[in-house]
């Protein structure tokens, strides 16, 4: 009896103590760092988004008892995360603030030569391009897109995810009801057959455009990239290019997600359909507001009327107010994002077929 109360006891002192085990668990990989977007189970456990693989969680932390190893290679590290919501709203207001600060600073030392024109006529308003293409405020604004086209990228993939995951979650329910039908309606010729291929035609399509709204993306960053670091007095011809490709991708994009959104509309909440809904009227604005730039360009190139490039210019702000405007509304199909730095625990790397402790020395095998 006495033996097998010690071994009893010998066996709980060598189990390991609630201070031993991992604080913070991530999700598992085979990298040794990660960088993910974490979204633990809770209400919206079935959200679309969980099937594009994006973990949710609200606010922006940083728990210092998960950055440190505290002795035991074993624990998980988390050195950095920080809301998705948070990084939305940096990157718009990077070009917003730094837009306004060119203004200012155009207007104050600079005032004569951003008013100049290609026909000599008198202008009120200044251009975008006028304004971040005087010194010091182009270095400035180079400066800010630098910073501003990192995030953007992140955005876009991210973006691409949930979108993705909008349509495996169509896909998936019409799968499902496909063969719940199958055994009552057979017959290829019935109406609840028709249909269901209709929906399956219609997911093929669903993923067609969900990879032409992540290339639109791409597309608009490299016409933005053009028109900030090209200025016109540069290189008129290549910031001509650069500016019709950034508005054209731009509103390409935009009809691209309506028409995602409209066609998966049951499948939206009902914050998401509040979403499609700004979309929309941003869609509409910008469109009209593009149509007035392009007469009012005409105009002044053709006709050098009074005042017709200071309409443009002047509309050229609501534009770039509307670009921004939509992705804002990114942070309303994606509110509780949280996009997480650190490294993943030894015991989860193993299990995944990881060699390395905590990315130290390679494990060596004793055989007994």
């Amino acid at each position: 009896m006495k033996e097998n109360m010690s071994d009893d006891l010998l066996n709980k002192s060598l189990q390991p103590s609630l201070g031993d085990s991992l604080d913070c668990d991530i999700p598992t990989t085979h990298s040794p760092d990660l960088v993910t977007l974490n979204n633990p189970p809770g209400p919206n456990h079935h959200h679309p988004t969980h099937y594009a693989n994006n973990h949710i969680n609200v606010g922006m932390s940083l728990n210092s008892n998960c950055c440190q190893s505290n002795g035991n290679p074993k624990n998980a590290r988390i050195w950095v995360r920080f809301s998705f919501r948070q990084l939305c709203q940096i990157c718009l207001a990077m070009p917003l603030v730094g837009l306004v600060v060119c203004l200012l600073i155009a207007v104050i030392f600079q005032f004569e030569h951003i008013q100049e024109t290609a026909c000599k006529v008198f202008n009120v308003v200044p251009s975008i391009s006028a304004i971040t293409g005087i010194s010091p405020g182009r270095y400035l604004w180079r400066i800010v897109i630098a910073f501003h086209i990192g995030p953007r990228l992140l955005i876009a993939y991210t973006y691409f995810q949930f979108l993705q995951g909008l349509v495996i979650s169509f896909q998936s329910q019409k799968e499902n009801y496909k063969t719940s039908s199958g055994t009552l309606s057979p017959s290829p010729s019935s109406s609840s057959s028709s249909s269901i291929d209709g929906s399956w035609g219609r997911g093929r399509i669903l993923s067609k455009l969900v990879r032409g709204v992540f290339y639109a993306q791409l597309v608009e960053m490299v016409g933005l990239c053009g028109i900030s670091f090209i200025h016109n007095r540069e290189h008129y011809p290549t910031h001509e290019k650069g500016f019709i490709l950034y508005l054209s991708s731009s509103h390409v994009l935009f009809l691209l997600v309506l028409t995602i959104y409209y066609l998966v509309w049951p499948h939206l909440n009902a914050g998401q359909q509040r979403s499609y809904y700004k979309k929309l009227y941003i869609f509409l604005f910008s469109t009209f507001s593009l149509f007035l730039m392009a007469y009012f360009y005409y105009r002044h190139i053709r006709h050098c009327d009074a005042l017709a490039f200071s309409i443009f210019a002047f509309v050229e702000y609501f534009v770039a107010a509307a670009n921004m405007a939509f992705y804002w509304t990114i942070v309303d199909d994606l509110p509780n994002e949280e996009v997480t730095v650190g490294r993943p625990s030894s015991t989860t790397s193993m299990s995944n077929g990881s060699n390395h402790l905590d990315g130290g020395d390679p494990i060596t095998k004793k055989d007994n």
